[in-house]
């Protein structure tokens, strides 16, 4: 099933054909992912049911079309819906005619955009799910939250209650406004419920909770709250024990004493009921849940056998993640991540091909491509981080070998993942002549068997010989970039093994002569695959291009690994030659002017290192996103040393100045609200200049990197986190310490 679900979501959004035998086709189409519990849950349970159906499509909501969607040109307007519609196209682009029957849409974002284009597939019927608004044309289906069944539950649990407070801060906005008229005009006869906007009036609204009678009940809706500023109302109500609290949404219902609750599963089973033709009652909500938290019943003395029948006690036990949960979780995250990477060269080779007809302005857009892809990369590491950060951790533990079996392949299919978006960074730095080579002593043999080893798992897998021919005459010891020439060797290698399908791949090495006496290296790759003829090989070393353009999705690829291998061949002043036949493999010949050097010999880095014992160390993290939150935590857990966690700059350096026990050694994220990293480094340093404090980011470009370094932080780790790293840097601060 999971393999089902990553091929369709692939398919859908990497406009690829649909093949089915009946031409009646609907669609669901959601918001733009944002990574929140409830989106994660909806679109598991959305694709796992429609990994079944070949005539429902699920597809995402124009980016950055959104309630302000009035504030858009004519023209700009109609160039979404004609990108919509172009991958429409091209997703039935080997059917006749097609017909749309039934197309629905979940939530805000989803629902506007077909609500304000009526001209969308105007014969398929329009359905509206997860909204409190009325469309101007088809059917909303109730599957919002009801401030009915909020009342109703408070006092089913609360019987004598005559009093509610009502927080929520609106900002003025439509969806503010209606949501509190909402609540506000449906109070139950006999009840008095008191509205407060913590926005307009914090203090106001603090006073009054602080007078407010004890057990009086409250309905807090904190929809972006740290965006809104009521961050003080907000600490008051999630620490206090006076008030039983309740919700409108699922994700919050274990911190609160319960809520009538919109059930993301639901939704997406009602959603894919309407696709299939199901007829549903229009004026029933069978979205939403009286949950109470099994946590607080008793504190609150509500009796659980006087629940009415409907109520669902969530929360019993706390929550663990099986292990079968978790990856599943990582493998949706890692399409999701793979979606976001053809799109991005989707949109980068489009404007590629536009600006050969714009020399005059080709400098500037290449620049501003550069820092889109930098920028994408940043977002992509952020969720990579969960990915592979979650499963080291599942490497390191103790599981049988079935399960160990598959985390390893999981582990080799993301960090596969993570050189193709490396790629994609490299591009963008050659294109804007940023890349820059290192020149140090290596030894060509040592890289070219760590190459060997990170790429035998895939030849093995396919049965292939993958060995290295030494030449009698070859001689170790060169002077240059040892990292990007392991790159083209990675490059070549894998190359030659995707488009294998048996016998064997070969590295050779020797020298040879390029005059006066100065010698180059020649690395040799030989594949016995399926060759290519004159016009593939041609096309080989064009960028966002395969050689046949039939084996994309059989072979796979981003078509930037031998473009990028002969830029870098041709900043190394060197030379790339090939010679194919199709049908009977073929052979990469690439030779480096590089000058020899004396190897030191150096003792070798374990390849995994244990985690360091920092007992009685106290670590401080600053991290805003909870999944890198629960990473680094599990990661710091085996050091036995203890540690904090906060979510801003702000905070960290509140944190530092105000703890008694100092810290021994800070982690900082770059990227957070309220403060970023790097003033919170600043101010920190100020006041302890010794303390260390290591960036951990995804910013990873070589110019950020010693930027930071430069603003004050000691060390700099990428994310997603090497474990390797992150240890080999604590374990050198607690050395210092016990110093």
């Amino acid at each position: 099933m999971m393999l089902r679900l990553f091929i369709l979501l692939l398919l859908v959004t990497s406009a690829c054909s649909v093949a089915s035998e009946n031409d009646d086709y609907s669609i669901i189409l959601v918001n733009s992912f944002n990574e929140s519990d409830f989106e994660v849950k909806m679109m598991y349970r959305l694709m796992t049911q429609v990994s079944e159906l070949e005539n429902v499509l699920v597809l995402t909501v124009p980016a950055y079309y959104a309630d302000t969607v009035e504030d858009f040109d004519t023209d700009i307007r109609q160039t979404i819906r004609d990108n919509f519609e172009y991958q429409l196209r091209n997703l039935i682009q080997e059917k006749g005619k097609v017909n749309f029957s039934r197309l629905v849409a979940i939530g805000r974002h989803a629902s506007v955009f077909i609500d304000t284009n009526p001209s969308l597939l105007p014969a398929a019927q329009r359905f509206f799910l997860h909204i409190d608004w009325q469309p101007k044309s088809g059917t909303l289906v109730r599957s919002d939250y009801e401030p009915e069944l909020s009342y109703a539950q408070i006092l089913t649990a609360f019987p004598d209650t005559d009093d509610i407070l009502f927080i929520h801060g609106s900002l003025g906005l439509e969806q503010d406004d209606g949501l509190v008229q909402n609540f506000l005009s449906k109070v139950p006869a006999g009840i008095r419920v008191n509205y407060f906007n913590p926005v307009q009036s914090p203090q106001k609204t603090l006073n009054a909770l602080n007078k407010s009678k004890a057990g009086t009940p409250i309905i807090y809706i904190n929809y972006k709250y740290h965006e809104r500023s009521w961050e003080a109302v907000h600490n008051w109500l999630t620490s206090q024990n006076k008030h039983p609290i309740f919700t409108i949404f699922a994700h919050n219902v274990n911190r609160y004493a319960g809520g009538a609750v919109v059930v993301p599963e639901k939704i997406a089973d009602i959603a894919v009921a309407l696709a299939r033709g199901q007829t549903l009652a229009a004026d029933t909500n069978n979205v939403v849940s009286l949950q109470f938290n099994a946590q607080q019943l008793e504190q609150w003395g509500i009796d659980s056998a006087s629940l009415p029948p409907n109520a669902e006690v969530v929360n019993q036990t706390p929550s663990v993640y099986t292990l079968e949960m978790v990856l599943f979780i990582i493998s949706f995250f890692l399409v999701i991540i793979i979606v976001m990477t053809v799109y991005m060269l989707y949109r980068a080779h489009l404007h590629n091909k536009n600006m050969a007809n714009a020399l005059a302005v080709a400098d500037s857009a290449n620049r501003s491509k550069s820092e889109f892809l930098a920028n994408m990369s940043h977002e992509i590491r952020t969720p990579m981080n969960g990915v592979l950060g979650t499963l080291q951790l599942l490497e390191r533990s103790d599981l049988g070998m079935q399960t160990k079996a598959q985390v390893n392949k999981a582990l080799f299919s993301a960090r596969n993942l993570l050189i193709i978006i490396n790629d994609i960074l490299d591009y963008s730095k050659i294109e804007a002549n940023k890349l820059e080579l290192a020149e140090q002593p290596f030894s060509l043999l040592e890289i070219t068997e760590s190459a060997v080893a990170d790429l035998m798992i895939l030849a093995e897998s396919k049965g292939l010989h993958l060995t290295v021919d030494v030449d009698k005459s070859f001689r170790d010891g060169w002077l240059g970039d040892s990292v990007r020439v392991k790159q083209i060797i990675i490059n070549l290698v894998s190359n030659a093994v995707k488009f294998t399908e048996s016998g064997s791949v070969t590295i050779r090495l020797s020298t040879s002569q390029t005059g006066a006496e100065q010698e180059q290296v020649v690395i040799e790759v030989t594949d016995t695959g399926i060759g290519m003829n004159k016009a593939m090989q041609s096309k080989i070393f064009e960028r966002f291009s395969q050689a046949d353009t039939s084996s994309t999705r059989k072979f796979g690829g981003t078509g930037l690994g031998m473009s990028i291998t002969q830029s870098l061949v041709a900043m190394m002043h060197g030379q790339l030659s090939l010679v194919s036949k199709e049908g009977q493999g073929t052979r990469v010949t690439v030779e480096l002017p590089l000058p020899t050097a004396a190897l030191a010999v150096a003792a070798g880095e374990p390849e995994r290192l244990e985690a360091p014992d920092l007992t009685g160390m106290r670590i401080l993290v600053a991290e805003d996103n909870m999944i890198n939150q629960t990473i680094v935590e599990s990661m710091l857990e085996s050091t036995r040393a203890s540690f904090d966690i906060v979510d801003n700059g702000k905070r960290a350096v509140d944190a530092v100045t105000t703890k008694q026990d100092p810290y021994d050694i800070v982690l900082m994220d770059i990227q957070m609200p309220v403060m970023d990293g790097v003033q919170a480094c600043k101010e920190i340093k100020t006041l302890f200049p010794h303390l260390p404090v290591i960036a951990l980011t995804a910013d990873v470009m070589a110019d950020e990197v010693q930027e930071f370094l430069q603003l004050g932080f000691d060390k700099h780790i990428g994310k997603p986190i090497d474990m390797n790293r992150l240890y080999a840097a604590l374990a050198e601060v607690g050395a210092n310490r016990k110093v």
